[in-house]
């Protein structure tokens, strides 16, 4: 093998590390890049055996990658389990201060007490859904998860309720029905699925990516390090050999810095008008899957529209905190482009659970526009966590009710 093709194959992993390079996961990122610079740092050394050694890694580095779609689910994403930190939120983010102390249990999910997912006995609700389900700001006991079930366990009285939050930011339709397949195991009763601005997000990104977004997305499907074999299997060795993170003797600071540098996307120079006459084909798909999903294994689904601050009557100060219009790019949709297509996915989504006969409960249509319940376009505050909570319970009480009662 010639030395320029042994360079090609030993930069391959390298390149493919930096293509795929992820802001939101920074640890994952360094480790990736780590990894994937250690062939080309064993070539350069120049001995036939660390150049021998170093094509074997390199190979090991992408079959291990091509080979993670097939025997995992790389669809089915969970926060890291047995997480637990605290978070001291002192400015930028409004509607949110003080200690914040967060959570996961050895599933990942965001519970206040530990749950037997192998007992039957108490009635469990999953909430399925993104970031504006996981509410990664928001202390563990003021989550509209948790306060929703504290709701139901005063109002329901015999039997124990458990709420249970599998969000995590960024998913999409398509994770909601992994997510939905693994719950279904786990003595599921009723699923809360709140879609909406991720999948709407990538119907936009979708429909204005080049040819080099449309690479990095493939290939990030398959050679993020997280997703990969040898990425779980690091984590769960890191697990086993160090157990439970505890919480933080000096705690996190934030003061909104991820979101100061983003608020403002509808001033961006470049802007596009995009008013689609239908949702994206994938969240269609998707949404079919989870409603057969639901009636085949029996389990109350529930679908929720997404609250947002697309809408006429929003003020010009909550407008410039927005930066979701879409992310990460160099463009903005108008603000009629968002309006449309915030009502569309929300409007889609309430005829999609009637025309298949399950419940859904219109949030969006409740929840004001403004940094009272918001702290940018969609993601909830402390009152704003409240307020869905109180009109979920009204939404579903009299539901699980009968449920428990049957």
């Amino acid at each position: 093998m010639g030395k320029s093709i042994e360079l090609a194959w030993i930069l391959f992993p390298l390149a493919v590390s930096i293509i795929v390079l992820d802001p939101l996961s920074p640890k994952w990122s360094v480790c990736s890049l780590f990894l994937s610079s250690i062939p080309l740092i064993m070539w350069l050394v120049r001995r036939w055996s660390m150049r021998y050694w170093a094509l074997w890694i390199s190979a090991f580095l992408v079959f291990q990658a091509l080979l993670s779609p097939l025997v995992t689910n790389q669809d089915y994403i969970t926060l890291e389990p047995d997480l637990k930190k605290v978070v001291i939120v002192e400015s930028g983010i409004p509607g949110i201060s003080g200690r914040q102390v967060i959570s996961t249990d050895h599933m990942g999910f965001r519970t206040t007490a530990r749950v037997d997912y192998s007992s039957d006995k108490p009635f469990r609700i999953f909430a399925i859904g993104a970031s504006t389900t996981e509410e990664i700001y928001l202390d563990d006991h003021k989550t509209w998860t948790n306060l929703l079930q504290e709701k139901l366990r005063s109002y329901i009285r015999g039997r124990k309720i458990e709420v249970i939050n599998t969000g995590v930011s960024g998913l999409r339709a398509r994770h909601y029905f992994a997510t939905l397949k693994k719950v279904s195991s786990l003595k599921a009763d009723m699923a809360l699925f709140l879609p909406g601005i991720n999948d709407w997000n990538h119907h936009v990104i979708k429909s204005f990516m080049g040819a080099f977004g449309r690479t990095r997305l493939i290939l990030s499907s398959m050679f993020f390090l997280k997703r990969t074999l040898l990425g779980m299997a690091g984590n769960k060795l890191r697990r086993k050999l160090f157990g439970m993170h505890e919480i933080n003797a000096s705690p996190e600071t934030t003061r909104g810095e991820y979101y100061a540098k983003k608020r403002g996307s509808l001033f961006r120079p470049h802007k596009i008008e995009f008013e689609p006459n239908r949702v994206d084909t994938e969240y269609y798909y998707y949404l079919q899957k989870i409603s057969g999903k639901c009636k085949q294994e029996h389990i109350d689904c529930i679908f929720l529209t997404q609250p947002n601050g697309y809408k006429p009557k929003s003020s010009k100060d909550f407008r410039a905190g927005f930066w979701m219009t879409p992310p990460q790019e160099d463009y903005t949709l108008t603000f009629d482009s968002l309006v449309h297509l915030a009502r569309m996915y929300n409007s889609f989504l309430l005829s999609f659970a009637k025309n298949h006969e399950q419940w859904s409960c219109d949030l969006d249509a409740d929840v004001p526009p403004s940094f009272d319940y918001m702290y940018d376009e969609c993601h909830f505050n402390e009152k704003g966590a409240a307020l869905v909570s109180s009109l979920l319970f009204e939404c579903i009480r009299n539901r699980v009710s009968r449920a428990i009662k049957n």
